[in-house]
């Protein structure tokens, strides 16, 4: 809902912001996500279109978007450039005349949800997984003078640039330092004080104390992080050749930092699809490289936490077991020890 009470996105408005590519008429607007309003628009004969509010929380009561929204859409410009398969078309409207925010706008990526190709083709499951790990290797590949969001790291690539120096929040995201990281990682910490053993608490905490020291090295080389990474925003099609990614949607935090940061919230969010950790080697083989270790165990650890209640989530079906093994995975010396998922 607007501010006014009426809806965000009507049949009407969505017509207005794609009239110069859009000749037939729209058949419905659905939303399709409230953390960020995202709407789906159907139309007659030109396919599908996504119209994004950046309207999450952590945007308060900000009355608009516009550099979030324009780093979105550069972002997608400047990697199709650099060799990027992105099959869609991104643009932005910020007037504010039609809706009353600056919004993303995209064609409909081709293909299907790498969670949902995974769930339907079990066969297929390495293949799939392989084509993902040559996608992210050539994502992570592309290396940047420095650390920050995107439109500050310094790439030449950028249609626009912002000089860090003039924004302090150019390098605020954890996966930009690991001083930041430490922070994000112990607020977590102590958020969860109340569901663990006085011991564990203290562990973790002496443990996560480390995180500067530990992933000092993480960020001296500055590479492209996704930073806001969910598989299901990534899109895989068969073809005569085998399986591909065509691309990903969401880039509102990209940055340059840690890739680790993408591939722990991968492992986080395949392994409960997968219903282990067995395609681990498999992934990494294609990938070229495991992440240094103490790193990987730390940032892990932390985002591990964030999914750990009372209740049964996803990634911790068994909050009571995990905590059980709380002390095995902070002693844990290697991949092979690191069984966080109840096999």
């Amino acid at each position: 809902m607007d501010p006014n009470g009426g809806a965000l996105l009507t049949i009407e408005a969505a017509q207005e912001l794609l009239a110069s590519i859009v000749t037939s008429h729209i058949v419905a607007v659905q939303q399709i996500t409230n953390t960020n309003d995202v709407f789906k628009v159907i139309t007659e004969g030109d396919g599908n279109f996504y119209i994004k509010f950046h309207t999450s929380w952590w945007y308060k009561d900000a009355p608009d978007t516009f550099g979030v929204v324009q780093r979105e859409a550069a972002v997608v410009e400047m990697l199709k450039r650099k060799g990027m398969r992105l099959e869609y078309r991104s643009w932005i409207d910020c007037n504010r005349r039609i809706v009353n925010r600056s919004v993303l706008i995209t064609s409909e990526l081709t293909g299907t949800p790498l969670p949902v190709a995974l769930k339907e083709n079990p066969a297929e499951q390495g293949r799939i997984l392989s084509a993902l790990a040559r996608y992210l290797k050539q994502l992570h590949a592309l290396e940047f003078p420095r650390v920050g969001y995107i439109e500050t790291c310094g790439d030449k690539d950028m249609p626009y640039s912002l000089d860090p120096r003039e924004n302090p929040w150019s390098d605020s995201h954890p996966c930009q330092k690991p001083e930041n990281f430490k922070k994000f990682a112990l607020g977590i910490l102590d958020s969860k004080e109340a569901i663990l053993p006085a011991n564990l608490f203290s562990m973790l905490k002496e443990s996560f104390e480390q995180i500067p020291l530990v992933l000092a090295s993480e960020y001296r080389s500055p590479r492209f992080v996704i930073n806001n990474y969910h598989p299901f925003h990534i899109h895989v099609r068969k073809d005569s050749s085998g399986w591909e990614v065509t691309g990903l949607y969401d880039f509102e935090a990209a940055s340059a930092g840690s890739p680790v940061f993408d591939l722990i919230l991968n492992e986080l969010q395949i392994t409960p699809v997968m219903g282990n950790l067995d395609w681990r080697p498999a992934f990494y083989g294609v990938y070229g490289r495991d992440p240094k270790f103490e790193a990987y165990k730390l940032m892990l650890l932390s985002y591990l936490l964030q999914a750990t209640g009372v209740k049964p989530s996803a990634e911790i079906p068994d909050p009571e077991w995990f905590i059980r093994q709380l002390p095995s995975l902070i002693h844990a010396a290697d991949y092979e020890a690191f069984l966080w998922f109840p096999l």
